[in-house]
């Protein structure tokens, strides 16, 4: 059993009949034993029955707020539940870690298509394009008839 000299909570639940019939057993064969306790116990006994209570006012609690909590806030020593949103944290980094990667992939590939070269035309590829365009008609005709109308050199 754990000693009531300095542990004020458990000497409280003692005095307010908190503590269940086991714990209560436990408590008075110890403080049958440990002296220094029984002491402690006594002295604090002294000044709780001199204390006057009735000096100060009756707080009632306000209708919204509830009696009595319903889980008591972990102490030091309890153990704390955290995987339950460490699990959750985990969830939502891998998936945040997918999201990205898959945008850099996509960027990757979609870029590398966006800035592929536009072929390079050759300058006899340009004029046979615009003759086709501009000068209805057979190409191979007015090719002919610019070959056959060579410049002549006067004499």
């Amino acid at each position: 059993m754990k000693h009531v000299k300095g542990n004020t909570e458990l000497y409280l639940a003692l005095r307010s009949g908190a503590l269940g019939a086991w714990e209560r057993q436990q408590l008075e064969a110890h403080l049958a034993g440990c002296q220094s306790c029984r002491h402690y116990v006594e002295k604090l006994d002294r000044i709780f029955d001199e204390v006057d209570l009735s000096i100060f006012p009756e707080l009632e609690l306000p209708a919204w707020s509830p009696g009595r909590a319903t889980s008591p806030i972990p102490g030091p020593n309890q153990s704390r539940t955290t995987w339950r949103w460490t699990v959750g944290l985990v969830v939502q980094r891998l998936a945040l870690a997918i999201l990205l990667v898959a945008a850099i992939v996509l960027g990757t590939f979609l870029g590398r298509w966006v800035a592929q070269p536009v072929n390079k035309y050759q300058r006899n590829d340009l004029l046979t394009r615009y003759q086709q365009i501009f000068e209805p008609g057979d190409i191979s005709e007015a090719l002919a008839v610019v070959l056959e109308n060579k410049p002549t050199v006067a004499p």
